[in-house]
């Protein structure tokens, strides 16, 4: 009854089982579950990370530099393979497309071949004079500040020796015309 029950608990004795339970003593090993599979991949770092630290072979900067230039280069190399696999891809796609329009070896083929390679090669001598431009520039650069520094110097020169000749610059002794042209 209801009462009996409330009864039971309050002393904290509560009614025996009609049937006892046992755990399964077999369990099927083989399924392994999401949780599983976190749980023993933590314990298997942090055991690694343990035996790092305990065997002082625990660098982190330098740890740290490693994990990023091995990341760096498994990126670089997943970008340059997806880069070769793009272009791959199209070169035969427009292979194809323009085969399949133009007839292979044709008079439109060849026209369309000498045209290209033409413009290639413009495009190549205009790419390699701007270079040069850039040269030209940079030499032209150099040359006019060489120059302003020498008319500076030049103006020194002018000034001391305006000075010397209209006496307001005195000095220990006369300076002779071999002093002069060393001092210009």
């Amino acid at each position: 009854s209801p009462e009996d029950n409330i009864r039971l608990k309050r002393k904290g004795k509560w009614p025996k089982p009609k049937e006892t339970f046992q755990f399964e003593e077999s369990r099927n090993q083989s399924h392994n579950s999401y949780f599983s599979n976190l749980y023993e991949s933590y314990k298997i770092w942090c055991e690694q990370y343990r035996e790092m630290i305990e065997n002082r072979t625990f660098h982190p900067v330098q740890d740290i530099r490693n994990f990023v230039a091995k990341k760096s280069e498994q990126l670089h190399h997943a970008e340059q393979s997806a880069v070769a696999t793009a272009s791959e891809s199209l070169s035969s796609l427009y292979e194809n497309a323009y085969f399949t329009l133009i007839e292979r070896d044709g008079t439109i083929d060849k026209q369309l071949t000498a045209f290209s390679n033409t413009a290639q090669s413009q495009l190549v001598d205009a790419w390699s004079s701007m270079w040069m431009m850039k040269e030209r520039l940079r030499t032209a650069s150099d040359i006019s500040s060489q120059r302003k520094a020498l008319q500076n110097q030049l103006n020194g020169y002018r000034q001391t020796l305006a000075q010397m000749r209209g006496g307001k610059l005195r000095t220990a002794g006369q300076f002779d015309g071999r002093q002069m042209a060393d001092l210009m």
